[in-house]
């Protein structure tokens, strides 16, 4: 099973204050659920967002302090300089926990490789940046992070340029660039199955599992002028799709330059309309044929459309087979 992780700078929480609960946050747990991937923050920057807090919160704390007279709009208790910090942080691991982000940690890291990027004065080092040392052991670290793919959210030019020559990584600027391009490569992809599924063999196909399925199913009932009809499954022909909705892709896998990979089972969860003929019996009439009186049918041939929810089945990008998980609408009600 393909593996994509995404990695978070601290720029990303800079970016939206430090608030925890930004609706932007919102939007990447809700992705989250509808995409396979896991987040992943380096020690380094998990470190430097809780330093952070602690800065913003006694910067406020310092702040309340000082200035006297408005002491009697406020309760700064003794302890508050704590309780706050401690609130903070704890809001932090529960934001971590809601999301599931996993730490890169820099234990084994090689120093070896931390000397020969200083030494040769490679990104994040350079002739003016001689001390990028966090960057270099949190860079150091995602490098020890086993996947296939990485997504890396960071403005750092740094980051984008030790990064630029491996095809496996994608470096987005903001938390917000990222979940729209995420969203319209999914719409793209959504499209694109559409296509596969219009081809003339996954047509074919399609439509096969759904008659089948359809002429085994319960009962149908029409009524012709609020008279039931002799009429079963058997009798219907000329079988169509009318309309296909991709209502759900589940473990879907993004690749970098727009492919797409995808491990074992995964499930298209599609809403169509079929349509097919039958004909209806309008009543009978009595004719003379070579002197015999018999009747006669008044047959008219008509068209019935239905609802049904398919399920396909996709390795390798291919659509392997289908499966019918129910019908809707199989009664219907004609006035002539």
């Amino acid at each position: 099973m393909t593996k994509r992780v995404l990695v978070l700078d601290t720029q990303v929480f800079m970016n939206l204050q430090l608030d925890f609960s930004h609706p932007q946050f919102d939007r990447l747990e809700e992705l989250k659920k509808n995409q396979s991937f896991q987040i992943v923050i380096p020690r380094m920057v998990d470190l430097e967002v809780k330093q952070k807090l602690k800065n913003k919160i006694r910067e406020i704390h310092n702040y309340l302090t000082r200035v006297q007279h408005f002491h009697k709009y406020f309760e700064v208790k003794p302890d508050a300089l704590d309780d706050a910090t401690n609130e903070a942080l704890t809001d932090f691991e529960c934001f971590k926990s809601r999301l599931n982000i996993s730490i890169a940690e820099h234990e084994s890291i090689s120093c070896e490789d931390l000397v020969d990027l200083y030494n040769n004065m490679l990104p994040p080092f350079s002739e003016r940046k001689k001390h990028e040392f966090p960057d270099a052991i949190s860079l150091l670290s995602i490098d020890q992070v086993s996947c296939d793919f990485k997504d890396i959210i960071s403005a750092d030019g740094d980051w984008l340029s030790y990064y630029k020559a491996d095809s496996k990584v994608r470096v987005f600027k903001s938390l917000p660039n990222y979940i729209d391009e995420k969203l319209r490569e999914a719409s793209e992809y959504i499209s694109e199955l559409k296509q596969k599924l219009l081809t003339p063999i996954n047509y074919e196909h399609l439509l096969e599992t759904i008659v089948d399925e359809f002429k085994m199913s319960y009962p149908i009932e029409i009524n012709v002028n609020r008279v039931p009809q002799r009429v079963s499954q058997q009798d219907c022909i000329n079988f169509r799709i009318k309309d296909i909705n991709i209502t759900e892709v589940k473990n879907e896998f993004f690749k970098t330059k727009g492919g797409y990979v995808f491990g074992k089972a995964e499930t298209c969860f599609i809403e169509l309309i079929f349509e097919f003929d039958v004909y209806i019996d309008l009543g009978r009439s009595e004719q003379v044929i070579d002197g015999k009186t018999i009747e006669v049918p008044h047959l008219k041939l008509i068209t019935l459309d239905s609802n049904v929810s398919v399920y396909a089945t996709l390795k390798n990008r291919a659509i392997s087979s289908f499966g019918v998980e129910s019908f809707y609408d199989l009664e219907w009600y004609i006035e002539t």
